[in-house]
């Protein structure tokens, strides 16, 4: 394509290390019905560090409709401004690397933009996991349905064409977007729903006509996901400090409302010191039913597997976004000055956050987990007499005493027949017992323990009471916050009955083989401690699960 060649079109595609993307969202332009010599596409490279440039470059047609441009900046708003500056055509058309685009996706957006009057026009787009995994395939459905999303119409879709508040990507003119003077580079996200916010303050219209269709590719990871879900609930609050209009939808603002109410409802709990109080359990009551009517749904169209898995993610999108949004909420307001009393406030609002996310985190595992509780237990009490769970007096908080709960993996009486350690060959340890332990099921009910109060999922693992009194001054430093059921000892000694077997003295071969070590990275967690912390640890247990060798 001459240079001087006048295009009616420029569509704009804002890129960073998308080489797994690339190559099907440009081949998909390229399959438009919409004149080749009408419409140029401007790929806006972040400086990737991939192959995103190179497979770009070897698709560029021989009539030069492809040009690459190159992002210093690195951010979405400053590619879709230098897009503007370097537009040739009169109407341009934001698209995403993320995305495959329907034959007609080019032709519908410009003839409608031209013959509706609206000064944005935009389509449905259509959530399509690239994985086939349940989590991947989970997270299309949730992305895509109303009760996770609320009202985002491109999302969920409409029967007619609507006005709407913002749409995906968008088709302008270009002589409106430089009127309203691009997009506001201090505003790293959320974009599109800010360059929307401006047209309609400034008296334009948005225009969603079902018919014009794209596919989106969201995350296909677990963590993948829940980074982009906070980043989008932080970046929700954020714009408040940066544009004076700025209003966020009340959709964008139903998750952290969400978060409030719990927190204020934990912040009871704290108050009381007597537990989970009646109206917290009511309100995860009234969730979970809400959670369990949409895994009916979703498992009703895709199968029962993903009855529980989708109540998760709607869980966790839930929650993870009103994190990132209260995260925002914290930042703008800078309520954090050098002050004591300051300081007092950050450790409560960290403390109430940790809370938080232990309690809706709990509250979940034991609801997706629930099949696999139900067939422990039966197998537990198939495979020997007495009771289902081990109750055993560990230290927690601040030096209170409590019953952690445990599957049941040794005879009866096992703690007055051997010592606290326990080795992988220990002849107390059930059949059961020995594979429950191998894949650490035994743990799963400490989950309710987690729940009431008296552990986290994330701290230094509670140790039995004989042993909490022989720590030293800096020991008892573990007892400044919750124990936990994983931190990086537990990563770390996962193993611990393995390191024991064949001693014929288990415990004092525990105190002098594992027990310094546990209690230096217990101490490294109470030095280290965060939400972020704990997410990742989190993980990594994930990650670590497996038969113990």
């Amino acid at each position: 394509m001459a240079k001087d060649k006048p295009v009616t079109v420029s569509v704009l595609i804002p890129a960073r290390n998308e080489e797994h993307f690339i190559s099907e969202c440009l081949e998909s332009i390229f399959q438009n019905d919409f004149p080749r010599s009408d419409y140029e596409i401007l790929l806006i490279d972040g400086v990737s560090s991939d192959r995103t440039v190179e497979i770009a470059a070897a698709l560029c047609p021989p009539d030069g409709s492809l040009r690459v441009l190159k992002n210093e900046k690195g951010t979405i708003p400053a590619a879709l401004n230098m897009g503007i500056s370097e537009a040739r055509g009169r109407i341009v058309i934001r698209m995403d690397a993320h995305a495959a685009y329907s034959k007609d996706y080019i032709q519908r957006s410009v003839r409608l933009l031209e013959e509706s009057g609206a000064d944005n026009v935009g389509g449905v787009v259509k959530s399509i996991s690239k994985s086939s995994s349940i989590v991947g395939t989970t997270i299309a459905a949730v992305l895509s349905d109303s009760a996770a999303v609320g009202d985002s119409q491109f999302r969920v879709g409409a029967g007619v064409p609507v006005f709407v508040d913002t749409v995906f990507g968008g088709c302008y003119k270009t002589a409106t977007l430089k009127k309203l003077g691009g997009y506001d580079e201090g505003v790293l996200y959320s974009e599109d729903y800010l360059m929307n916010l401006r047209l309609r303050r400034s008296g334009g219209r948005i225009l969603l006509d079902p018919k014009i269709v794209c596919s989106y590719y969201p995350r296909v990871t677990m963590a993948a996901f829940l980074r982009q879900t906070a980043r989008n609930g932080y970046w929700t609050i954020i714009p408040l400090s940066i544009v004076s209009d700025y209003r966020p939808a009340p959709r964008h603002l139903a998750p952290l409302c969400f978060v409030l109410t719990l927190m204020a409802l934990t912040g009871v709990d704290i108050l009381w010191g007597n537990g989970i109080p009646a109206t917290f359990l009511v309100f995860l009551a009234i969730y979970g039913i809400y959670a369990g009517s949409f895994g009916l749904k979703i498992g009703s169209r895709l199968g029962i597997k993903y009855f529980f898995s989708s109540m998760a993610v709607l869980g966790l999108l839930h929650l993870v976004y009103g994190l990132g949004s209260l995260a925002g909420c914290v930042a703008l307001a800078a309520v954090f000055p050098a002050s004591p009393s300051a300081v007092s406030a950050k450790i409560c609002l960290s403390f109430m956050a940790k809370r938080l996310f232990d309690v809706m985190c709990s509250f979940a595992g034991l609801v997706v987990f629930s099949p696999l509780l139900m067939v422990a237990a039966i197998a537990i009490k198939l495979g020997s007499r007495g009771p289902l769970f081990y109750r055993g007096a560990r230290v927690g908080l601040h030096g209170k005493p409590f019953l952690i709960l445990k599957f049941r993996t040794m005879v009866v009486n096992a703690d007055k027949i051997g010592g606290p350690s326990t080795s992988a060959d220990d002849p107390r340890v059930t059949q059961i017992g020995s594979l429950l332990r191998q894949y650490k099921l035994d743990e799963l009910p400490q989950l309710i323990n987690v729940l009431a109060g008296d552990m986290s999922l994330v701290g230094p693992r509670p140790e039995v009471p004989s042993e909490v009194a022989e720590y030293d001054d800096n020991s008892r430093r573990l007892l400044l916050v919750r124990p936990g059921i994983t931190d990086y000892a537990s990563i770390r000694f996962r193993n611990e009955g393995e390191i024991l077997r064949g001693h014929a003295d288990t415990h004092k071969t525990y105190k002098e083989l594992i027990q310094p070590e546990k209690i230096r990275l217990g101490l490294k967690y109470v030095d280290e401690r965060s939400l972020w912390l704990d997410i990742k640890l989190i993980f990594m247990t994930l990650g670590s699960l497996g038969p113990i060798k």
